[in-house]
């Protein structure tokens, strides 16, 4: 009891809750009206409406203030909740070739991505989508540098970008057509690849892998961005590819 009255004094003198406390003496004093039956029956109906009405608006109030609140968690959430994710988490291409039209690519080799999902790929073109590879030049004098930084050697790097090309070629001479699959060669790698999905809309989805010095594929950790919930590092990273993508060289196989 001590408690309740604590508080009640506590936000009257603060201005809080003032319509509770109003409802509730008015329901009080209406049910000892009742109970004596010193009140005319209309005007107690009267006055339970009322009570009514007011407990209505304080709902709707409550109602209001909450779902405002939960728009202003989800708009903060997005900015603070870009977590990087494990290798493990990443799903298959197969779980997303109904629903992409376009996949952009961007790696030193990408031969894992390929020689996993080349049949996928295949599927996908042939149904009418598109795609952009985007790979290491095999023959520039940056690749020692490349090589060293994935913790390989310089051969092994240039054996598996080659693969990654044979992949490629044999997928374009399946009579594709023109601008099915286009792939170009880059000197300048940044420190992560990054695999779009419909990079052009509202649905489109990004996955960047960062590649650390010598570490394992099973290591690296990864982003996976929407481009609704996270426009500004989506755009971000797309235009990180498009830059790349104009300044590379394209590969005529």
């Amino acid at each position: 009891m001590k408690t309740a009255l604590k508080h009640f004094l506590s936000d009257i003198k603060r201005g809080e809750n003032i319509d509770i406390y109003i409802t509730l003496i008015l329901a009080l004093i209406l049910a000892v009206l009742g109970v004596v039956g010193t009140i005319q029956l209309a005007i107690l109906a009267a006055g339970i409406l009322a009570t009514l009405g007011i407990l209505a608006y304080s709902m709707l109030a409550t109602r209001r203030t909450l779902s405002e609140l939960s728009q202003t968690i989800t708009l903060l959430e997005p900015a603070t909740k870009v977590l990087l994710k494990d290798r493990s988490t990443l799903r298959s291409f197969r779980e997303d070739i109904e629903r992409v039209s376009t996949i952009w690519s961007c790696g030193p080799t990408l031969m894992v991505m390929w020689g996993a999902n080349r049949d996928i790929f295949r599927e996908m073109v042939q149904k009418g989508g598109n795609m952009r590879v985007l790979i290491f030049n095999q023959a520039s004098n940056r690749l020692p540098i490349l090589a060293e930084l994935l913790g390989v050697s310089p051969d092994k790097l240039k054996v598996e970008i080659a693969t990654t090309i044979e992949n490629c070629k044999e997928l374009l001479e399946s009579d594709l057509g023109t601008g099915k699959l286009e792939v170009r060669q880059t000197e300048t790698m940044p420190g992560y690849s990054m695999v779009i999905y419909n990079p052009t809309e509202h649905s489109g989805q990004m996955v960047v892998e960062y590649l650390g010095y010598h570490t394992r594929l099973s290591e690296r950790p990864h982003l996976e961005l929407d481009a609704t919930r996270d426009r500004r590092w989506f755009n971000y990273y797309l235009n990180q590819f498009d830059g790349l993508w104009e300044s590379a060289t394209p590969l005529h196989i």
